[in-house]
């Protein structure tokens, strides 16, 4: 039994090996993609914010906090030098502010 191997059979198996290839790219970067989503739906959450007066003008060194209603657990920021605060790793609950 002879087998014809010319140049159809030869172009047929890089086909396939450029199809393998393109399909186990393709799969990577799917489960790549997937790892950096499921990364991105994070179990915390911050509150960022400025404090102001009646007048509109920033509060330095004010106090902002926020008490997690299903722990109890009491998060605080102080505002810096343009009224602004940033409180991270709050867990996703119902929050209450103070």
């Amino acid at each position: 039994m002879n087998q014809r191997i010319g140049p159809a059979n030869s172009w047929q198996c890089l086909l396939g090996k450029q199809m393998r290839k393109l399909i186990f790219v393709m799969t990577l970067a799917a489960i790549l993609s997937a790892s950096v989503l499921a990364r991105a739906q994070g179990t915390t959450s911050q509150v960022n914010g400025t404090v102001t007066d009646s007048t509109g003008a920033i509060v330095i060194g004010a106090n902002a906090t926020i008490t997690s209603t299903a722990t109890g657990l009491v998060y605080r920021a102080t505002t810096d030098s343009l009224g602004a605060y940033h409180i991270t790793n709050l867990p996703r609950a119902r929050i209450r502010w103070m």
